[in-house]
């Protein structure tokens, strides 16, 4: 089996993930509602032509199609490197000063010491622009919490390990039959809920329910 990123041409019998198209257009209405459905915004993604970001970011585009006062501006690929993400970031940061929002598809840059992107924290910090970016570690919550971004796109990261082991059990031991994929579902932090995620984290318990965003 696959989970997280798929490969649908492979031999595997079911897929375990988030709908990465689904949770790019999320992203996209939380993005949107900051903004008012005004202005300038930018995209972060890692390694072109990975199909797990490819679907995040046209379920992300095609989310803004909605809002026709909402305009992408830049796409940045990271390569899923730290560095080669904040170069993008202030690149894009400097080259468009006037930027609204940014949706980063992964949180690559987001791994380096405070203070390595000047321009997107100075801005994140004084409320003109805001970020909605894919996944829930530690290090975004407090980030969150801290008013840099304005929401995260969670993935069931307990479920890679626990359901998929369960799965392949089930699958090999009891001949038990699977859809080709399993939506797992997707959690959206703000700070209404971030507490409640950082004590999940904290107490290593992901069965808690996650407050409404």
């Amino acid at each position: 089996m696959t989970w997280d990123s798929d490969s649908p041409e492979s031999r595997r019998f079911t897929y375990l993930a988030i709908d990465n198209y689904a949770a790019g257009k999320q992203a996209a209405i939380l993005l949107a509602e900051a903004l008012e459905g005004k202005g300038k915004v930018a995209v972060l993604t890692g390694v072109p032509g990975g199909l797990n970001l490819e679907q995040r970011v046209a379920g992300f585009s095609d989310g803004l199609q909605a809002y026709p006062e909402l305009s992408i501006v830049a796409t940045v690929a990271s390569n899923e490197d730290i560095s080669r993400g904040v170069q993008g970031v202030e690149e894009v940061m400097q080259a468009h000063p006037d930027l609204r929002g940014w949706f980063f598809a992964g949180m690559w840059p987001l791994f380096a010491d405070r203070g390595a992107m000047p321009l997107w924290e100075a801005a994140s910090h004084a409320g003109t622009l805001k970020t909605v970016a894919f996944d829930t570690l530690p290090l975004e919550l407090e980030l969150l919490r801290d008013g840099y971004l304005e929401a995260l796109i969670g993935q069931k990261y307990w479920g890679w390990g626990a359901d998929s082991i369960q799965i392949l059990y089930d699958y090999l031991v009891h001949q038990r039959e699977f859809p080709p994929t399993i939506d797992t579902g997707m959690d959206i932090v703000t700070r209404r809920n971030v507490d409640t995620m950082i004590t999940m984290w904290q107490a290593n318990d992901f069965t808690m329910p996650l407050p409404p965003p």
